[in-house]
């Protein structure tokens, strides 16, 4: 076994290992150790996840558990198939996670050994996510994510708003989970197997009949509900309002991303083996209008919520809009500019998320004054809110304009209206942020008394440099991503052999070596340059409208009045939206499929 495969269960065994050691022994350790242990240990899997990423962008490495391997084709193992895209998912969620545990160090008062376990275990279950192979082994990975999420929701669950977030995320992820663990069993029933690359050798050989149509609609639904697509992101904004901030950042950039890659990976290994080019063009309209409406919807309510990390939360939803619009699209170089995009996003989200709560805690301790008055550290937690806005605008050279760019380019005949999703998505989160952030400098918004974690922050000093620093160099992250050299033609690379069913196929059921070339990236224009400069103008512009003019601030009220009303944060009525969600999607690709 070479030492590049061994370095797969590894990166899962570490942050595994090092939660065991805090949860059993942790209470007998000092809460410097405890600290040191889990950064060790997030540190260590990132460096591994960086090796395997390393090794996978040559050719995709393939893991059998126990030395299982497929006898004759059949499958009798579980195995994880690293490839460039799933390797950096995981290699961005240990960056998260490091980061999260870096920032809780201070944020927090002591907090035993719980916190850092629970990070480290939703670490290793976000990186299982992204590399099996296996089915039954991806909803186990996932509900571990979601059940440490819900935990990590409600860690101060003796307040009103972290449980009803916690209870909230809970129930609407379980319904997710129980739609995905019902069409496992039935495609389990049908094809006979759990392994993703001979369930879709067994799907090829029959037409999209009754049983892919509802299979597909309960995976789409269980994985878009985790993933919070409208209608069934209801929970999201309760559950990122109330959560700590460290965990916020594991959500922003890990959480509803597992969800659209869980969709894309059962679609690539298994589902898109039936489907026939007429109707793949008619599922493309369906996800493409859930994706429309989710970053409308998403982009809308972010312009008129002053909760900091609530308005945070719907960027978060609009920009899943816009991932699975690209997603929906069923090209390569399409989900390389959406994974591309993610990964900038992601950073830039995070950091924008550790700098709300810098804020935050400082206006708490000051009652609400103007930041502007509340020196240097805090100037520059309002820097970085600047900064991580206009990279959510697509200013060049972050990572997510090569993003954008590659996600347009590749659109064909629907590029106008990605385009114009895309800018006002992008546009409308930004000013919102920026807008946000200009009325807190001035002092113009209420102190948020929901959570009390801020007043637990270790020390005395008004913001310490271990607060800010995770949240520069996520920020700087960002940036250099964009800057390495021709990284839309790695994004591109990596998202073509993600969606090379046959080469997936053969190389885990054969151990072939199947080259999958990809073509050369669009090359980016000057007017693509020009028009990433003119949306983050744009944002800049339209936040200083937002601020400046307060009818258009009353309109916007008025208008999303009904849609506000909808987002009451009632279970009951989050339920309702999931299962009308689930019926109206089912419909739909019944439809798609005749």
């Amino acid at each position: 076994m070479s030492q590049p495969t061994l370095l797969i269960p590894l990166t899962i065994v570490v942050p595994l290992g090092a939660a065991a050691v805090l949860a059993g022994l942790g209470e007998l350790l000092g809460q410097t150790a405890r600290d040191v242990l889990a950064l060790v240990a997030a540190t260590a899997t990132a460096v591994l996840a960086a090796l395997t990423l390393t090794e996978a962008s040559r050719r995709p490495l393939v893991y059998w558990f126990g030395g299982w391997q497929p006898f004759h084709g059949t499958v009798i193992g579980v195995d994880y198939v690293v490839d460039p895209l799933g390797g950096g998912l995981a290699l961005l969620s240990t960056v998260l996670a490091l980061a999260a545990l870096l920032y809780s160090q201070r944020f927090f008062g002591p907090t035993g050994s719980r916190y850092p376990a629970l990070v480290l275990v939703f670490l290793a279950a976000s990186v299982d996510f992204a590399w099996t192979g296996d089915l039954f082994n991806m909803f186990v990975a996932f509900e571990l994510v979601a059940v440490i999420g819900f935990t990590l929701t409600g860690y101060y669950a003796s307040e009103e708003a972290p449980l009803q977030g916690a209870i909230n995320f809970a129930v609407t992820n379980t319904i997710g989970g129980l739609l995905v663990l019902l069409a496992i069993g039935l495609l389990y029933g049908y094809t006979g197997t759990l392994n993703l690359a001979q369930m879709g050798e067994a799907v090829s050989h029959h037409r999209a009949g009754a049983v892919v149509t509802v299979t597909l609609t309960l995976l789409a639904a269980g994985f878009l509900t985790k993933a919070a697509v409208v209608p069934w992101h209801f929970w999201l904004p309760d559950a990122y309002g109330a959560a700590p901030a460290p965990t916020c950042v594991i959500f922003a950039g890990i959480l509803s991303e597992l969800g659209l890659f869980g969709l894309a990976r059962v679609w690539e290994t298994t589902f898109s083996a039936a489907m026939s080019g007429a109707t793949e063009a008619r599922l493309r309209l369906v996800l493409g209008g859930f994706g429309v409406l989710t970053a409308v919807v998403g982009t809308a309510m972010s312009l008129v919520e002053a909760h900091g990390r609530r308005l945070l939360a719907y960027v978060v939803v609009a920009y899943m809009g816009v991932y699975l619009l690209g997603f929906s699209l069923l090209r390569p170089a399409a989900l390389g500019g959406v994974a591309l995009l993610a990964a900038g996003d992601g950073l830039a989200k995070a950091a924008l998320f550790l700098a709300v709560g810098v804020v935050r805690r400082r206006r708490r301790e000051t009652g609400g004054a103007a930041l502007r008055d509340e020196g240097t550290r805090v100037t520059v937690a309002v820097v970085v809110l600047v900064v991580g806005a206009l990279a959510l605008a697509d200013l060049p050279p972050f990572a997510s304009a090569a993003g954008k760019d590659l996600l347009v380019a590749s659109a064909g005949g629907a590029h106008l209206l990605v385009e114009a999703v895309v800018v006002i998505t992008s546009v409308g989160t930004a000013a919102a942020v920026l807008a946000a952030t200009a009325r807190m400098w001035r002092g113009d918004l209420a102190t948020d008394n929901s959570a009390s974690e801020e007043e637990a922050a270790r020390g005395g000093t008004p913001v310490a440099a271990l607060l800010l620093a995770p949240a520069v160099v996520l920020l700087a992250g960002a940036l250099a991503l964009g800057l390495v050299p021709d990284i839309a033609g790695r994004s591109l690379h990596a998202a073509t052999v993600f969606a090379d069913r046959h080469a997936y196929a053969r190389e885990v059921l054969h151990g072939g070596t199947v080259a999958s070339p990809a073509p050369p990236p669009p090359p980016v224009s000057t007017s693509a340059i020009l028009a990433d400069l003119a949306d983050a103008l744009a944002a800049v512009v339209a936040a200083g409208l937002l601020v400046s003019v307060g009818s258009l601030r009353s309109a916007l009220a008025r208008s999303t009045a009904r849609l506000r009303r909808l987002h009451s944060g009632h279970l009951a009525d989050q339920v309702t939206w999931a299962l009308t969600g689930t019926a109206l999607l089912g419909g739909l690709i019944g439809l798609a499929l005749r």
